[in-house]
C-alpha cells in the first residue's frame, strides 16, 4: 500500500547518515531547481511560438487586406478610365452634331 511505502522510504532517510541526508537534500534541491529551470524554458517558447503564429496569423489578414484594396484600386482606376473614354466620345458626337448643324445653317443660308 501507499502508507507502507511512505513509512520505508521514511525509515530509509532516518537511517542515512548525517553526510548521505545532506547529500540526498543537495541533489534533490538541485533537481528542483533544474525543473524550475525546464519549466520556465518551455512556458518562454511556448509563448514565443504562440506570439510568432500571431504574427502569422497577423500578416495574413493584412496580405488579404491589402490584396482586396488592391482589387478595388484597379477596379476604380478601370472604371476612371471608362468613364473619360465615355465622356470623349460624348464630346466627340456633340462636336459631330454641332459641326454638321453649322454645316446645314452654311448651306441654307
Amino acid at each position: 500500500s501507499v502508507r507502507a511505502n511512505v513509512v520505508a522510504v521514511q525509515r530509509e532517510l532516518m537511517e542515512l547518515g548525517d553526510r548521505a541526508y545532506k547529500k540526498l537534500m543537495k541533489e534533490t534541491e538541485k533537481a528542483k531547481e533544474l525543473a524550475a529551470k525546464r519549466d520556465v524554458k518551455r512556458q518562454k517558447q511556448e509563448r514565443e511560438e504562440y506570439f510568432k503564429s500571431l504574427t502569422v496569423y497577423r500578416r495574413k489578414i493584412s496580405d488579404a487586406a491589402s490584396e482586396a484594396k488592391e482589387l478595388v484600386v484597379t477596379r476604380n482606376r478601370q472604371i476612371v478610365k471608362a468613364h473619360e473614354r465615355m465622356s470623349k466620345d460624348w464630346m466627340r458626337r456633340q462636336r459631330d452634331v454641332l459641326v454638321a448643324s453649322q454645316a446645314a445653317a452654311k448651306a441654307k443660308g
